[in-house]
């Protein structure tokens, strides 16, 4: 396979969330809120992180075979930090 994807740790979106979320669990938090309703409107839309989760999961498979695809499970925590931050429920 030809290197065509960069690979998803080169790029902010993911890591940045992907921090935030270890800095989350570090002091303690044990859950995450999505508005349903709010996730519903924006995941269809072209930009939405579902769509960039697409590229990432590519960069996956063609870089991380050989390591047993690692990066998936980070991509999810990742993913699911971006989704309450653009759908957080209101309390």
């Amino acid at each position: 396979m030809t290197d065509i994807n960069p690979h998803w740790s080169t790029n902010t979106y993911w890591t940045d969330a992907l921090d935030e979320y270890h800095s989350l669990r570090a002091t303690g938090k044990d859950s995450l809120n999505i508005d349903l309703n709010a996730l519903e409107n924006m995941i269809f839309d072209g930009d939405s992180p579902a769509y960039k989760l697409v590229e990432a999961m590519m960069s996956v498979a063609e870089h991380e075979g050989y390591e047993g695809h690692r990066g998936a499970p980070r991509l999810v925590l990742a993913l699911l930090l971006l989704i309450q931050n653009k759908c957080p429920a209101q309390n």
